[in-house]
């Protein structure tokens, strides 16, 4: 048991993860933590998938309400009930529009890119770690290579 490749089983979707819960019991509680955080991925990539206009329209919102005098953190807390939505999202949103507005963001999320690319790390992985999806961490990849050729 101790050479088995846990790391795969992350890769498997969660039905087939209970089904092997089921089937041999020493595995059990690893697979089904495995289930349910795969559902979870899951659900939070349906919601976020679902609401994305207005989980963006959420920035305008804080903007406003910061222009109008209150602080970052009311003005966060203010959105969220006006607009029903989790603080969470919405703070994670304003900060990623923070990081983005910086002046050598690109710069810095492309070093970031190539730096965990040489490390060994995989599209997907990468593009789990910086926000990006892997199509496009991988467009961004053939972009620097074409780029310092």
């Amino acid at each position: 048991m101790n050479d088995f490749p846990l790391a795969l089983l992350k890769t498997l979707p969660p039905t087939d993860l209970r089904r092997f819960a089921a089937h041999y019991q020493y595995l059990s509680e690893t697979c089904l933590s495995f289930a349910r955080d795969a559902e979870l991925r899951m659900q939070n990539t349906a919601y976020a998938t679902r609401h994305r206009a207005a989980i963006d329209r959420t920035i305008d919102d804080v903007r406003a309400l910061i222009a109008d005098g209150l602080s970052e953190n009311k003005a966060l807390l203010e959105v969220a009930r006006r607009s029903h939505m989790p603080i969470e999202t919405i703070g994670a949103r304003w900060r990623l529009h923070q990081r983005r507005k910086t002046k050598n963001y690109r710069q810095k999320r492309d070093l970031e890119i190539m730096r965990l690319r040489r490390s060994g790390h995989t599209n997907a992985e990468i593009g789990h770690k910086i926000g990006l999806s892997k199509s496009q961490i991988g467009r961004i990849i053939q972009r620097i290579e074409r780029d310092t050729i």
